[in-house]
């Protein structure tokens, strides 16, 4: 008497295809919970995904290779960064447009909680043309930003450096001023942040002051991005809040910053065949011989 197993079905002990099945169940749990650590899903959206996990594995009872594409699936939606949603009249930069290394400087930002003071820590430049926009890129607490300045928001920072060195050789920095960090004015940002490469990167505006402050009882141009928000349009569980940095620059970092927002300096990191700067011949002083 038939009992209409496939060859394959009827070649395993049926103890031995539950172990199976029972161990890819567990693999997918695993990643899904990985998944909504990560992205900080409600408990309803994992009450969802298991009700998910049920189909899964009862469709992978009847076809062994249908878990190969859902899984294929579901790895690349989680791992696709969101795309930047253009509003008018906003800043904001195309992620996927041509970049250029500009440079490296250091900075200072305040060490993770407990911890009391600042730390240094590297920070990558890079010029994205076909937005006019400055990246300054570095990681806080496991997340990796990436700092987006356009060109008002760069004049601005030129602007407030200046009246800094003032204040400063003045002696006019006030170390009991509340409001010091914000002094010389607020500016528009574009903010890009993720957890792991493989993570979802968001995006969002946010507001940078310009201002300074004092650590360790020694004075810092401060740069503040301030906390963001990120927001689904499909979905509120994928919302995402950005953190509160402070940047605390030396002068002579400051400086050096200054020099990689020179508008002529980022012209000159275009490539030629790209319409960046050409250098004229003529205008080249030859060796005499």
């Amino acid at each position: 008497m038939s009992l209409g197993l496939s060859p394959l079905r009827a070649s395993v002990p049926l103890c031995l295809r539950e172990i199976i099945f029972f161990r890819a169940f567990v693999s997918l749990c695993l990643c899904e919970i990985i998944f909504f650590r990560l992205f900080r899903a409600s408990a309803p959206l994992r009450g969802r995904f298991f009700l998910r996990h049920c189909v899964i594995m009862k469709l992978m009872t009847n076809n062994k290779f249908i878990f190969i594409p859902i899984l294929a699936l579901a790895l690349a939606f989680a791992a696709c960064p969101s795309t930047p949603r253009r509003t008018p009249g906003k800043f904001s930069v195309d992620l996927s447009s041509p970049q250029f290394p500009a440079g490296e400087i250091e900075t200072q930002i305040d060490r993770t909680f407990p911890l009391t003071g600042i730390r240094k820590i590297a920070v990558a430049v890079s010029y994205f043309p076909g937005d006019d926009a400055v990246c300054l890129r570095y990681r806080s607490d496991f997340f990796t930003y990436n700092q987006f300045w356009s060109p008002e928001g760069r004049e601005a920072f030129l602007a407030a450096l200046e009246k800094y060195n003032e204040d400063y050789a003045t002696r006019d920095l006030d170390s009991g001023n509340r409001r010091s960090k914000s002094k010389y004015g607020v500016i528009e940002g574009f903010l890009a942040w993720q957890m792991q490469s493989f993570t979802r990167r968001v995006t969002a505006n946010m507001n940078v002051e310009l201002g300074y402050s004092f650590k360790d009882r020694a004075p810092y141009y401060a740069v503040t991005q301030k906390l963001t928000s990120y927001v689904d349009n499909i979905s509120k569980e994928n919302d995402m809040n950005s953190q509160e940095i402070t940047m605390y620059f030396t002068r002579a970092q400051a400086q050096e910053l200054a020099e990689l927002f020179d508008p002529e300096y980022l012209r000159g990191l275009i490539p030629p065949e790209l319409g960046g700067r050409r250098i004229d011949a003529s205008s080249v002083e030859i060796d005499e011989y």
